[in-house]
């Protein structure tokens, strides 16, 4: 199935893109997707993981313009859009 994913602030360029379509196993959840990202763009992996491997409690991500909790194990589906979105910090 194909998915698109977005990225914004600091992913986009840890990513070097903003938006990809990828084509993911049915059934495929959004952890399971965030997982593979990490691993296939290691640049992409310090906003998505902790340094324990565990998903970022401080990531926020939307799949179809609504703010989902990733431990929710959402599973996604054909044509589905992933926006991800790293915490933003400053002063």
């Amino acid at each position: 199935m194909l998915v698109t994913v977005e990225y914004f602030a600091q992913a986009r360029e840890a990513a070097g893109t903003s938006r990809e379509m990828l084509t993911l196993p049915e059934g495929c959840t959004l952890e399971a997707l965030l997982r593979d990202l990490a691993s296939t763009k290691p640049k992409l992996a310090r906003f998505l993981l902790t340094e324990g491997g565990a998903i970022s409690s401080s990531l926020a991500v939307a799949v179809n313009d609504r703010q989902v909790r990733v431990h929710e194990n959402s599973v996604l589906r054909e044509g589905d859009g992933v926006l991800i979105v790293p915490a933003v910090s400053g002063g």
